[in-house]
């Protein structure tokens, strides 16, 4: 199965592509942090992207301005240690942000308010002027205390308690003003980064079918090709084998997609997407074509690659190692042997004839892991006899080399 680099066209609710944003960073100090916990020492955050707390903020500051009712949803219980920031739309579109504390045991709230000029902080006071988004959850259990607003969400206020890491993104229009106010609920809190990412929605239409041009119905998933966070999915028809998705085109020119099908008696299929490629209005179909489960067929799993000079497998595999085991699960008779590569034998022969079998069995302890019989699972090391870039010239192709093949055994 060969991954291939495509010239993807999707369809988009605006035109407006040229303007690009400015990827700024800036880093507030401990006594910043610790000054901005009323409405009257706001942090402007202009148009940054990026945002690092080298402190936790400290106290709830002179002024109680956005406690609520205990069991509310759209304000917090209590102001325990709160910042506030003011954020100035770089461009319109939909805005997310990701809030990662810098320890997972701190546990940052939050609340969104849309400035309306002069008097909005007694109208913030009065509750005249509530919250659009916020997010309350206990996050520090579940995914390291990350929250903020996401893509794929549709929830504008999320409650107290363990709970959903993150709301819905928002419409904005350039130069727009908002307020964010953190709100750390432990002591002696760490500092955290904030991430804001702006882009707009795009419909993604393909079709799925088999080796012998037949459609077929099928799950598809499109995912971040860096990170595996997954974007959207849906299902193929089961007449047309044609799918529909919105998924998000991020102004980040770094940004990639993998898009992937999978249906019973088949093997998965991974179509890597640059985000370049995909700016374009156009009603063009991606296709999509599922290898039959063959034995004696290879299968190259081009997005399970390996960290340099390392058995360990990068997280954007996660997606990849998921599908397999999914296979091998709903197919109970299915026996697999895996191949593992090298980018190149720098290190000398015998390491890289070593560093290969350590690849096959750590996709091989995966599946273990995951109650896969043993029996079902044979492991090779092919060193670097076949590298698909032998010339291995960029970052991309040092990458593809460091991989696992799959071939079926028996079904």
């Amino acid at each position: 199965m060969h991954t291939k680099i495509l010239t993807l066209f999707f369809l988009t609710t605006s035109l407006a592509f040229s303007q690009r944003v400015n990827w700024s960073k800036k880093v507030f100090s401990c006594d910043e942090i610790a000054r901005a916990n009323d409405f009257a020492r706001v942090i402007s955050l202009d148009t940054a992207t990026k945002v690092k707390l080298l402190c936790s903020p400290r106290g709830s500051g002179e002024a109680i301005e956005v406690q609520g009712a205990k069991r509310g949803t759209a304000y917090f219980a209590r102001e325990h240690h709160i910042v506030w920031f003011k954020l100035v739309a770089a461009r319109s579109g939909q805005l997310g942000f990701r809030i990662v504390p810098d320890s997972e045991h701190d546990d940052y709230d939050f609340l969104v308010f849309k400035s309306e000029g002069p008097g909005t902080i007694d109208k913030i006071k009065s509750k005249q002027l509530q919250p659009i988004r916020s997010n309350l959850a206990r996050t520090k259990d579940t995914n390291g205390g990350q929250t903020g607003l996401l893509f794929g969400n549709t929830d504008f206020h999320i409650g107290p308690g363990p709970n959903k890491a993150y709301s819905a993104p928002l419409s904005v229009q350039k130069g727009e003003v908002y307020y964010l106010v953190l709100d750390n609920v432990y002591d002696d809190g760490r500092g955290a980064l904030l991430y804001f990412d702006y882009f707009e929605l795009r419909t993604i239409r393909g079709v799925v079918k088999d080796s012998n041009n037949r459609p077929i119905k099928a799950e598809v998933t499109v995912e971040n090709s860096k990170t595996g966070e997954t974007y959207a999915s849906t299902s193929s028809d089961s007449i047309t084998g044609k799918f529909m998705m919105t998924v998000p085109y991020d102004f980040n020119p770094s940004i990639a997609y993998v898009v992937s099908a999978y249906a019973n008696n088949f093997f998965f299929m991974e179509e890597l997407v640059e985000s370049d490629h995909i700016k374009y209005d156009s009603s063009a179909l991606l296709k999509l074509y599922l290898p039959r489960l063959t034995k004696g067929q290879k299968i190259r799993l081009n997005h399970i690659n390996f960290v340099g000079n390392s058995p360990a497998y990068l997280p954007s595999a996660k997606p990849s190692l998921r599908r397999l085991y999914k296979v091998l699960k709903k197919n109970p008779n299915l026996k697999i042997h895996i191949e593992g590569h090298t980018n190149g034998c720098t290190n000398g022969v015998v390491h890289a004839q070593q560093l290969s079998e350590n690849r096959a069995l750590t996709v091989k302890n995966y599946l273990l892991k995951r109650n896969i019989d043993p029996e079902r699972m044979t492991t090779e090391g092919l060193s670097c006899q076949f590298m698909l870039f032998p010339s291995n010239s960029s970052a991309r192709e040092q990458s593809m080399n460091r991989r696992v093949e799959i071939l079926i055994r028996d079904l």
